[in-house]
């Protein structure tokens, strides 16, 4: 699959994605090194690796939960390539580094979890002993009464459901993607060479 990637104010850039057939292989092709890295490291990332660069990355090595791309090969005009200096550790620093942040958002909803959890089984204990008071209570509105504490009880339950099956479970996967990621092999090619080999393949 070839797709065309427009940097503002400069030509148009070729992406090339492929895939081999036992190795997973990604080709990314770019026409300067500044379309990959910044000058400056990310405050959030410490990695000099373009945020639009790490997304992309995202997107095309790790298409789906356990079939990643095993090697992205990157090609540039020869006398761009001295510009990007230790790219693969770049690509490593930027994806350990959100595999960070992950895990705090887990820790942080797991903790929250268990305050919900504890918050949860309290109430619905307080409530099943009101429900049980009101049951010795006769009359039609008493049982209204307690099949709706009932309820209410089992609702103040779902979200902890909620936390667990909606937000912990995906950034689990989301930790283990950015853990693959961060152990992406990275290479470098000259454009020229690649675009040689091209043409004699094809």
């Amino acid at each position: 699959m070839v797709s065309r990637c427009t940097d503002h104010g400069h030509p148009a850039s070729t992406i090339t994605v492929s895939v081999m057939t036992e190795l997973s292989v990604v080709h990314l092709s770019l026409e300067r090194a500044d379309q990959l890295i910044s000058l400056e490291r990310s405050l959030l990332t410490q990695s000099k690796l373009r945020e639009d660069v790490g997304q992309w990355i995202v997107k095309n090595c790790a298409r789906r939960p356990n079939q990643h791309a095993k090697k992205l090969i990157i090609h540039l005009p020869q006398e761009q390539i001295a510009k990007l200096g230790d790219i693969r550790q770049e690509i490593e620093i930027y994806f350990l580094s959100r595999r960070l942040d992950e895990l705090a958002r887990k820790r942080e909803i797991t903790h929250q979890a268990w305050g919900s959890a504890i918050i949860g089984v309290l109430f619905l204990i307080a409530v099943l002993n009101i429900a049980e008071l009101l049951d010795q209570v006769p009359g039609h509105l008493a049982d209204i009464m307690t099949d709706g504490l009932t309820v209410l009880a089992w609702v103040g339950l779902w979200r902890l459901t909620e936390e667990i099956v909606y937000e912990w479970y995906p950034i689990t996967r989301q930790i283990r993607r950015f853990a693959s990621l961060s152990k992406l092999d990275v290479a470098v090619m000259s454009a020229n060479a690649y675009e040689s080999s091209s043409t004699k393949v094809s």
